[in-house]
């Protein structure tokens, strides 16, 4: 038994494609594996052309009658109006969003140029396309937001960045693997559920009750993904049912658990997220706060713990892709410290708000939350770009052939 990962073993049944046959290349209505993540991107187009709409009409409204300052949390300390457009640094700071976004997706399309073998892991590029897109449409909808930031709308700065740290975390499990770990429908489902409590969070009247949901879902979301990667995609009965059995077992009969190093990994994820509950609700941190937080932690441990399983396997880990991985680092720590320097607050009186106003840190035209919005754009384009190519050894070999961790 390999306990530090499974030699060209998939992890779990194939539930979503054991009718597809990757190496049948003569009946063009076969679909290849990696299709079926292509819904991701998709669906999520389908969602953002919807979720426009009320984007576009609040935006109309701020136009045709002139948006009323009272009702606005703006930094007043460092503001620049241009065509009556009231804190235009805050909303031209996002268009590095789209600036980046959009290079990303160039890249990979023009990487892809350079794989031959069509069952490379490369070729499974929904999930990757989704997460440049979100990094797009994040900087649309914040630059709505900052046009008027307020209760009001709210979820339009945080949606998209929402989606993305779980679109990162998603596309580094799921990478080696032909298999869904999860079916881009409970995905979907659990941002719409996130979204829901990230608008509640910010009801004063809620704020004793607000923790109780949050902690059940980020508690049965982290069960259940647990689950899904260390037994396979099981139904909700199966997966406890399972969980208890491989307990009684490990009670009465210690012994190592197969493929030990997911399972270290799996552990050090769940304590590490539990911890964060506990010290954010303690602290009574906003939801949007937490789930940054929780996803980045994660996904930094994915990546460490991805990188380890590389060396372990001898695998090939290019100089480029290692000053990508030290360059995210102080990437994500200066752009969260920024972050936790608010210029307001929605959730406060303009009164209370207007205290955290701060003046330009940046050519006296950019305040703290600008500079949050470059770092935190740079950091997500650095990591995509790792993300992308830290397999790049691999691009012509068939994804039957390569180790699954």
């Amino acid at each position: 038994m390999d306990y530090l990962g499974s030699n060209r073993i998939e992890l779990y049944e194939d539930l979503d494609l054991h009718s597809i046959d990757s190496n049948n290349n003569n009946n063009k209505d076969i679909p290849k594996w990696y299709d079926i993540f292509n819904h991701y991107y998709k669906i999520l187009g389908i969602v953002s052309i919807f979720y426009i709409i009320p984007a576009i009409q609040y935006l109309f409204l701020q136009i045709n009658n002139d948006i009323d300052l009272e009702k606005c949390f703006f930094n007043h300390k460092c503001h620049t109006t241009v065509y009556n457009m009231y804190s235009f640094n805050n909303v031209s700071s996002n268009i590095i969003y789209l600036i980046l976004g959009f290079i990303f997706l160039a890249i990979v399309s023009i990487s892809t140029r350079f794989i031959d073998n069509p069952d490379s892991i490369y070729h499974n590029k929904g999930i990757i396309i989704s997460l440049g897109w979100s990094m797009v449409l994040e900087g649309v909808f914040s630059s709505i937001f900052h046009l008027c930031p307020s209760e009001t709308n709210f979820q339009f700065d945080t949606t998209f960045m929402i989606i993305f740290c779980c679109f990162m975390g998603l596309y580094l499990i799921q990478r080696r693997r032909k298999n869904l770990v999860f079916d881009y429908y409970s995905c979907f489902l659990f941002f719409g559920l996130l979204n829901i409590l990230n608008v509640l969070d910010l009801k004063k009247e809620l704020i004793h009750f607000q923790w109780i949901p949050i902690t059940i879902l980020l508690l049965v979301t982290s069960f259940k993904i647990t689950t899904n990667i260390y037994l396979g995609r099981l139904s909700w009965l199966d997966s406890c049912r399972q969980s208890l059995v491989l307990l009684k077992q490990w009670f009465l009969q210690p012994k190592s658990p197969d493929n030990l190093a997911i399972f270290i990994n799996l552990i050090i994820l769940n304590l590490v997220n539990i911890t964060s509950l506990l010290l954010c609700n303690y602290n009574n941190f906003h939801l949007s706060t937490i789930l940054l937080l929780i996803t980045i932690m994660d996904n930094s441990i994915i990546i460490c713990y991805y990188l380890f399983m590389k060396f372990y396997h001898q695998e090939t880990i290019y100089k480029t892709n290692i000053v990508l991985f030290l360059l995210i680092i102080p990437t994500w720590v200066l752009s969260l410290y920024f972050y936790t320097l608010p210029t307001s607050d929605k959730s406060l009186t303009h009164l209370e708000s207007d205290k955290l106003n701060s003046p330009c840190v940046l050519f006296n035209f950019y305040d703290t939350h600008d500079i949050w919005h470059f770092l935190s754009a740079i950091g997500m384009f650095l990591s995509l770009l790792f993300v992308w190519f830290m397999d790049w050894d691999l691009k012509n070999m068939s994804i039957d052939e390569i180790d699954v961790f």
